[in-house]
């Protein structure tokens, strides 16, 4: 089962490059050999949403929110990575935060970067800040009239809430 998981992982990329139909041969596929949950919601979900592409605008005149699920239990859940791999996670992590921090000193009134800077915060465990870059992510969203970036700010909020409880409970 192991060789599908580059298969799986295609077939949601594929999804976001929005190739439906190679998607779904991708989860077909899988789905022959191993018919979980996950590969056969995705299936559907590439179906949809091809057929959203296939249909007239007054048809769809709302953003539906189909689900993709992004993991399969072929994965075996990786438990422990290496000093190397820490080393990286947190590399990668300092250098997303610092291209989101270019991108707001370029316009400070661009909401989806507070969004991507709380994430970033709540990831390295630094909830305060993911707390602070949240709620300026909800309040320039909210003044922008952007609604979907004012629900994902809303969404890292409550993530680092969430972490914010589990720290204080400890």
């Amino acid at each position: 089962l192991e060789h599908l998981i580059p298969v799986f992982e295609a077939g949601n990329r594929l999804m976001l490059l929005a190739r439906y139909r190679e998607a779904v041969r991708c989860f077909d596929f899988i789905g022959r050999i191993f018919p979980s949950r996950e590969i056969l919601n995705n299936a559907g979900v590439a179906r949809a949403l091809e057929a959203i592409d296939l249909s007239a605008e007054e048809q769809v005149r709302f953003a539906y929110p189909f689900e993709v699920d992004a993991r399969t239990r072929l994965q075996q859940r990786r438990s422990g990575y290496g000093a190397a791999d820490a080393g990286r996670r947190e590399r990668l992590l300092d250098e997303a935060r610092a291209s989101f921090e270019a991108a707001r000193q370029k316009d400070p009134a661009y909401a989806p970067v507070y969004v991507n800077l709380a994430c970033v915060a709540d990831l390295q465990g630094k909830v305060t800040q993911a707390l602070w870059h949240a709620e300026e992510g909800v309040k320039i969203a909210a003044q922008n009239g952007d609604s979907m970036s004012e629900a994902h700010a809303l969404i890292a909020r409550g993530i680092a809430r969430m972490h914010q409880e589990r720290t204080d409970e400890e």
